[in-house]
């Protein structure tokens, strides 16, 4: 008798959720270029935003 494997794939595995709530919704364009551009450049959050406003024509009206 050979012991039956089982398929790993099916295992229960650790939630990617930290928050141990509903997670984030989908960023909007705006927001990944802001994500991009604070984690790629180490920039402050608000740092960022002004950043992305500016490189990508969001603040052409203010």
């Amino acid at each position: 008798m050979t012991a039956q494997m089982q398929n790993p794939g099916l295992a229960p595995r650790a939630s990617r959720d930290c928050f141990g709530g509903p997670s984030q919704s989908f960023l909007t364009a705006s927001e990944a270029r802001e994500q991009m551009l604070a984690f790629r450049f180490c920039l402050s959050p608000s740092m960022a935003r002004d950043i992305a406003r500016l490189c990508f024509g969001e603040a052409q009206n203010d």
